[in-house]
């Protein structure tokens, strides 16, 4: 995925934090945890590494987006 993708990661994250106060983790097409520079720092995206309730949001190619509320990172 290019830049765009993930600059439309942390926005979806952003308004997912906003909604409902939890933290989100950005997964693949398989489900599996990703991580990318371009967040370093951005206190609303969970680090794979990271153990806390979070949103779990998989950003695909074509802008689909899947929010699964309240599954734990693993």
């Amino acid at each position: 995925m290019g830049l765009g993708d993930e600059i439309v990661a942390a926005g979806q994250a952003q308004r997912i934090y906003e909604q409902y106060g939890t933290r989100v983790l950005i997964v693949d097409e398989q489900r599996r945890p990703r991580w990318h520079p371009l967040w370093e720092g951005n206190p609303v995206i969970v680090r794979p590494v990271e153990v806390s309730p979070v949103h779990r949001v998989s950003v695909l190619p074509g802008y689909r987006l899947d929010v699964q509320q309240g599954v734990p990172v693993s």
